[in-house]
């Protein structure tokens, strides 16, 4: 399989979930302090695939929401398709980093 990356991310999918988070102020700063917290819980990598895990976790949750009211479609294979692409442990990654960096 063929790497597309993005706008320096991995592909189209990971920079547009990331995208929205950094415009939707609620989200930014509900990532932001979650990511904080978990700075101090856990070192390294298991901070890291814990944020992954619980960023997937909430954007299935959230696409779910939608998803319940729309009947099944090319659409909404489309919209889980795209999920499955994100690469999550990379928005996970630079969300850290970000803590690190304002340390």
């Amino acid at each position: 399989m063929t790497k597309h990356e993005y706008s320096g991310w991995t592909n189209y999918e990971t920079w547009n979930v990331k995208l929205w988070m950094d415009n939707e102020q609620a989200a930014q700063e509900a990532w932001h302090n979650r990511a904080t917290e978990l700075c101090t819980e856990h070192e390294g990598r298991a901070a890291v695939l814990i944020l992954a895990e619980q960023l997937e976790e909430h954007y299935g949750h959230e696409a779910g929401y939608w998803l319940e009211s729309a009947p099944p479609c090319c659409f909404s294979d489309l919209l889980l398709a795209s999920l499955r692409q994100v690469n999550w442990k990379e928005i996970a990654e630079h969300l850290l980093e970000d803590i690190h960096v304002e340390a």
